[in-house]
């Protein structure tokens, strides 16, 4: 069986990693999808083909065949490539929350990914990431928030807001 799970959707910074997990072995494969689908383009959802591209490419590389069960988290970015692996004749479940490996396959990928671009790494130790320091540590720099952060969200400027004020206090 096959899980797949995303992180970093509901992060302030950076895009989202998708994992791809055998559970019986734990052979995995991770994608990232870049910031750039989430900032001036966010609306077009170039994301949704970019997390069907991780998938396909993730399918190839673990030797998947038509028989194995995959279960999908039914996260957003996630939707086309559930109905994509259903259209292909894949068995897929999809499920609102999952306790399988790719889960934390998938969290541990992208708390890297802020590791790499320097982010709180206090804030990282903790099962999650803390919206709120990631938003102020984007925003104590506006390049890095124009460059990491999803800019593309429609909260984007409330935010930017937010923290510009706090800077001024």
């Amino acid at each position: 069986m096959l899980s797949i799970d995303d992180a970093g959707w509901g992060c302030p910074a950076l895009g989202v990693c998708i994992a791809v997990v055998r559970e019986e072995t734990g052979l995995s494969y991770v994608g990232r999808i870049a910031v750039r689908h989430f900032q001036a383009q966010f609306g077009k959802k170039f994301y949704l083909e970019e997390g069907w591209a991780i998938v396909d490419r993730a399918l190839a590389f673990l030797k998947v065949d038509g028989k194995e069960k995959i279960v999908v988290c039914s996260g957003y970015v996630l939707s086309s490539v559930a109905k994509r692996l259903k259209q292909r004749g894949f068995n897929v479940e999809v499920r609102s929350k999952t306790d399988l490996k790719a889960h934390d396959v998938a969290e541990k990928a992208f708390r890297e990914w802020l590791r790499e671009v320097g982010a709180p790494t206090v804030e990282l130790d903790r099962r999650g990431v803390s919206f709120m320091a990631l938003t102020k540590w984007l925003f104590e720099d506006e390049e890095r928030a124009k460059h990491l952060g999803k800019t593309g969200w429609k909260s984007w400027d409330k935010w930017r807001k937010y923290w510009k004020k706090r800077r001024v206090e």
